[in-house]
């Protein structure tokens, strides 16, 4: 608990400084769901006027009760801190070493450590539940198994309930509905989509649909291929893969592969499309194989 006196200007959505003294901070923040807490963090010296990646000079964390300052605490890198509606909050500390790893951590209203668990990966994002009572943290890729994955902890028991590989694209950000049983991924190109309690995607067939239909490019045709080749060439695949063979984005070799592949679609019920598809994939790229059965077809034809 700290009873300095300061100063609070919230400069936009997600800045505010801090004036302590004659020290001003510059920094990050989030709010309560009930708009009770502010939560402030600074990856940097405000000393020296050093931030983001160093070897020195730990940053600053700070909890606002209603507008009074009543937390403030140091630790190396304080990054994503989010707070809950009973003042309890986690940051990820990104730490001052160039090794992938970083330590979670989760702190009381009056600042007590609650968890501080150290991962060998770097930490991405996280979320806390409305109440408090359980945090998400997910670690970037690394050379181990901490890499690219969530962590789920029961934050009122320090019980970490599960981890899982991530198997879905990375969203921006996350949500823990703890009277719903469900976390939350939230996506700028495809929505949102949710995980069970135990953190499996609830509909994994609709996200991969949206997950795909959000890509470009390469991607989406290989992606639309492999789906097609998993399930019944259905009208919204087929149309998604000639999305991918127009695609200015697509290189000329996979939108010849890609176009052999809708032609081999068609060939047992129209020709004619069979025969356009197969002509494309050959002006795309001459040496994909396909000159005998354009003969054949056009015999057929």
């Amino acid at each position: 608990m700290t009873t300095q006196t300061a100063t609070l200007d919230i400069r936009s959505e997600s800045t505010l400084s801090i004036t302590l003294g004659d020290l001003k901070i510059f920094c990050e923040y989030s709010k309560s769901e009930n708009g009770q807490y502010i939560l402030a963090f600074c990856d940097g010296d405000p000393f020296k006027h050093i931030g983001g990646h160093r070897t020195e000079g730990k940053g600053f964390y700070f909890l606002v009760d209603n507008l009074v300052l009543t937390v403030m605490g140091q630790i190396e890198r304080p990054n994503d801190g989010k707070v809950a509606d009973n003042g309890w909050f986690i940051i990820n500390d990104w730490l001052f070493t160039d090794n992938l790893e970083s330590v979670a951590y989760c702190f009381d209203e009056k600042g007590n450590i609650i968890l501080q668990k150290k991962l060998m990966a770097n930490l991405l994002t996280n979320a806390i539940s409305k109440n408090g009572e359980f945090g998400l943290f997910q670690t970037a890729n690394s050379d181990n198994d901490y890499g690219n994955h969530l962590f789920f902890y029961n934050l009122k028991t320090q019980n970490l309930l599960w981890k899982k590989q991530c198997d879905f694209a990375w969203p921006k950000r996350y949500s823990i509905l703890e009277n719903e049983n469900k976390i939350n991924l939230y996506y700028e190109t495809i929505g949102t989509v949710s995980l069970d309690w135990q953190g499996n995607i609830i509909n994994r067939h609709d996200y991969t649909l949206k997950y795909v239909s959000s890509l470009s490019g390469n991607r989406l045709v290989y992606e639309t291929i492999g789906l097609i080749s998993d399930s019944e060439p259905s009208e919204f695949l087929i149309n998604l893969l000639e999305k991918g063979v127009n695609n200015t984005e697509t290189s000329p070799n996979t939108k010849a592969i890609g176009y052999k592949y809708l032609g081999g679609l068609f060939e047992t019920n129209n020709l004619k499309k069979a025969y356009y598809y197969y002509e494309k994939a050959i002006e795309n790229n001459p040496k994909i194989g396909l000159k005998r059965k354009l003969l054949t077809l056009k015999d057929k034809l």
